[in-house]
């Protein structure tokens, strides 16, 4: 599917609660290739191929996914999300020393209307205030 990067960075983030006590986030077989999941949180964040995945749907798909029942997926869980327009670094160091993997939406640097989502994983504040996703 066509601006599958939000869909890409909700499924890896969903693994990784897939991996740590939350089973039926996704199928055995979305652990070899991710493209049951991918196309299912496409539909969810209502991804476009012109706009790709606005912020508030990237949220509101990995919650509909993880409470609804649909296409093959339980659905069984209670969880929220939350966003902030203006993270700062320290929100990202309070979320990875938290251990919870979160999406981010990045501008590309050269490019005004070129946006990308990005699952972020970890920092390094020793030399300078980096993110690693």
């Amino acid at each position: 599917l066509c601006n599958n990067c939000g869909p890409t960075a909700g499924a890896n983030i969903l693994g990784y609660w897939h991996k740590n006590g939350y089973y039926y986030l996704q199928h055995d077989w979305d652990e070899s290739d991710g493209h049951s999941l991918m196309d299912c949180l496409w539909y969810d964040m209502n991804t476009s191929c012109v706009y790709g995945t606005p912020a508030s749907n990237f949220r509101s798909g990995i919650v509909h996914h993880a409470n609804t029942v649909h296409n093959g997926y339980l659905g069984i869980y209670h969880f929220s999300a939350s966003g902030d327009s203006y993270p700062t670094f320290s929100d990202a160091v309070r979320e990875i020393n938290a251990n919870r993997p979160f999406g981010i939406l990045m501008r590309k640097r050269k490019h005004m209307f070129t946006f990308h989502w990005l699952t972020c994983i970890g920092y390094d504040s020793l030399n300078d205030n980096y993110i690693y996703y």
